[in-house]
């Protein structure tokens, strides 16, 4: 089960937007899955860049912003990934760097944002069976998807 919610993400006032997705998912085994289907896991809350709202839009956050957030309110997490892509005045995405914790903050190491560059990162809560921290069912993820952030 997915659902999503298109987050259109515009580089410049003339540039050309592009579609994120935040939402929820989660899979596990069909014959585990009866009755009402609904979220084992929801988003991240509060979260932050550079101790601003993570959502919107930010400019001048430095090239190694803290991230940080608060644990869904739905679910147990095992685990967070953070990403980060590059977003060019055409629309076109990079994907650039992502890491896997379980804390709930992180900073993005110097080298992977540069100024005068705009970015979108996503948030995601990840909660997989068993309490691993691998992919295995069932699975359920969340994702938030930031602002147009500019260093």
């Amino acid at each position: 089960m997915t659902f999503v919610v298109p987050q259109l993400r515009q580089p410049t006032d003339a540039g050309t937007p592009t579609e994120f997705f935040g939402g929820v998912s989660l899979g596990d085994a069909a014959e585990r899955l009866t009755g009402t289907i609904a979220p084992r896991l929801g988003p991240v809350r509060g979260a932050q860049i550079a101790n601003r709202n993570f959502v919107e839009d930010q400019s001048g956050v430095t090239t190694t912003p803290s991230l940080s957030w608060m644990a869904p309110s739905t679910g147990v997490a095992n685990s967070y990934r953070v990403s980060i892509s590059r977003i060019d005045d055409s629309g076109q995405v990079q994907d650039l760097w992502r890491v896997y914790t379980p804390s709930l903050a992180v900073t993005i190491p110097p080298g992977v944002l540069v100024m005068g560059n705009v970015y979108v990162l996503e948030l995601e809560a990840l909660s997989f069976g068993e309490g691993s921290i691998s992919f295995t069912l069932p699975f359920a993820r969340s994702v938030v998807v930031s602002g147009v952030i500019r260093p």
